[in-house]
């Protein structure tokens, strides 16, 4: 099976700055969204209060907007955008229950020793992406919620069961299927979440005309609607950075001390200024003649690359001195199975995952295979 996954809901990770010291936790999206437009309606407004399928705070601002047969008509449009909320919370909410026990039941798999089986339980509840196989590209959300974000829980419990049972070809898989999925919120900003996205464009426009608080209500849902089509990118590279964690290390041809012989290696080969990669049927080849600049002295900054969906740890950028020095480095490795057709083409960025036989300069790897990261870097 080729894991394209994704698993249960865990508890949100704040992102704090490390400038500025940790902040009380953030009132949710719906809490604030009631709160402004409140203070702009001159109403009290509770974020779980509702008019039919539509929350009131939403349904109070088209009331103000609107008079008459407009009115009528809108409401009864937000009136099915709710209703088929409501289906699909439903649906997400099952979905969750079953990944939960599913990593249950392969958590006593696995520790009875039956890790085949505690990973079939597990891909049983992992919903395959929507991925481009031409571009590598993870098309684009089709709503908002999707069921498959209810198994985030199945791809942390994958991604323990890969370190444990020494596979970690599966955690390339893993940080695929994070790429379409993302944390889930309560349900009361979930669905405010989801009437901004559907109603699309013309929900940044409810609030103009109306007081600021009306206005930042609006902005601030129409916001969050559109990080989370962010979130799948962050997740997946934040898993990226941590899979060291898990027995996978991320090396680099110039550095010989960056993986030993007996461990598993992710290696990213470019070809340019110097450096040839090779792909054929059966091997890839890499070969380095040139000048390297070596990174060194790395600092976090301020900027946030990624998410570690497992710990809820946020990966910050680094920015390194460089060193140059001459380097003269091969790699060799024979593939597991045939290569697909991207990783043939001229320049093509090649991840190549192995098991060390030989350490650098003169790399030497066994069991390879072309992992398809271009999802990541694009």
């Amino acid at each position: 099976m080729s894991l394209v996954l994704m698993g249960a809901p865990r508890a949100e990770a704040q992102l704090v700055r490390k400038t500025g010291a940790a902040k009380k936790q953030k009132q949710t999206v719906a809490r604030q969204f009631s709160r402004l437009m409140g203070e702009a309606l001159d109403q009290q407004l509770e974020p779980g209060a509702m008019k039919g399928q539509v929350p009131l705070a939403l349904a109070r601002l088209l009331a103000a907007r609107y008079q008459g047969h407009n009115l009528e008509r809108l409401m009864k449009k937000y009136e099915a955008i709710g209703a088929a909320f409501a289906r699909r919370w439903e649906a997400y909410t099952a979905r969750r229950a079953a990944v939960k026990a599913a990593v249950a039941r392969a958590a006593g798999l696995s520790r009875a020793g039956k890790h085949d089986a505690a990973r079939k339980a597990l891909e049983a509840v992992i919903t395959p992406v929507d991925l481009d196989q031409e571009r590598g590209r993870i098309k684009r959300r089709p709503a908002s919620l999707l069921v498959m974000d209810a198994e985030l829980g199945a791809l942390r419990a994958l991604a323990e069961l890969a370190a444990r049972a020494r596979t970690p070809r599966v955690l390339v898989d893993i940080c695929t299927a994070y790429a379409g999925r993302r944390q889930v919120k309560d349900a009361a900003s979930e669905r405010l979440i989801w009437f901004a996205w559907k109603v699309g464009r013309r929900f940044g426009g409810l609030g103009a005309g109306q007081k600021s608080g009306a206005s930042r209500a609006v902005s601030l849902a129409a916001d969050a609607a559109y990080r989370q089509t962010l979130a799948g990118g962050f997740l997946a590279r934040g898993f990226f950075e941590s899979m060291g964690e898990y027995g996978l290390r991320q090396a680099r041809p110039a550095r010989r001390r960056s993986a030993k012989p007996g461990q598993w290696a992710l290696f990213d080969l470019r070809s340019g200024a110097g450096a040839l990669v090779t792909v054929t049927a059966d091997r890839v080849t890499f070969k380095i003649n040139r000048s390297w600049r070596i990174p060194y002295d790395c600092r976090e900054t301020n900027k946030i690359d990624g998410i570690n969906p497992v710990t809820g740890k946020v990966i910050y950028r680094k920015r390194c001195k460089h060193r140059v020095e001459k380097t003269k480095v091969s790699l060799k490795a024979r593939l597991a199975a045939a290569p697909e057709p991207w990783a043939k083409e001229r320049f093509a960025r090649v991840w190549l995952l192995g098991k060390v036989k030989k350490a650098g300069p003169r790399w030497v790897l066994t069991d390879a295979s072309i992992a398809d990261l271009r999802h990541l870097f694009q």
